[in-house]
């Protein structure tokens, strides 16, 4: 459930907080809800609404509210208008939230408002350690402990069985020209 849930093409938050509810209970737990902004150009291209940084944080915070069995009642935000919106009122859900995010501005935010973050496969060591250090940068200015925000490094890995060309096309990010925005 790793999806931009702030656009057109999103369910409705309730529909969101109901499966990440189903999916957290029947994990046993283990479940988090992924989210992400996407991109800008792909949006543009598609005819897509760009989502907004506005747009994931007050989604985010219908999620909490609707996991800790609060209605909403009258929302009038970025991430849209709900007259009501409302699970059981005994849900106490504890759903981690992670954010995905590559450029440092979006780093400090996931910092801010998410509970993880996931980083992208193709970092170097030093972009690594300065999107680290963004997310924890974040997670100060907010006033929470920048040790609490979980941090994910995803790691690609590509059997030896394939020929030299087919490894390089799974190991080399598609653009390099665009690959990781801000790495040297």
């Amino acid at each position: 459930m790793g999806n931009r849930r702030c656009s057109e093409v999103a369910p409705p938050p309730l529909v969101t907080a109901t499966l990440a509810t189903t999916m957290h209970r029947m994990s046993g737990g283990r479940f988090a809800l992924g989210l992400g902004r996407g991109f800008d150009m792909l949006f543009d291209v598609m005819g897509l609404s760009r989502v907004t940084e506005a747009q994931l944080d007050d989604f985010i915070g219908i999620m909490r509210r609707l996991w800790r069995g609060e209605a909403v009642v009258g929302h009038d935000g970025p991430a849209g208008s709900y007259p009501y919106l409302s699970q059981d009122p005994a849900f106490r859900e504890d759903i981690p939230i992670m954010l995905v995010a590559m450029g440092e501005r979006t780093l400090e935010f996931a910092g801010r408002v998410a509970d993880g973050v996931v980083l992208h496969t193709f970092f170097t060591d030093r972009t690594l350690a300065r999107a680290v250090s963004s997310i924890r940068r974040g997670a100060a200015a907010a006033g929470r402990d920048p040790a609490s925000v979980r941090v994910w490094s995803v790691l690609a890995t590509v059997g030896d069985h394939l020929d030299e060309e087919a490894r390089l096309r799974k190991l080399l990010p598609r653009n390099p020209g665009r690959a990781c925005a801000g790495q040297p």
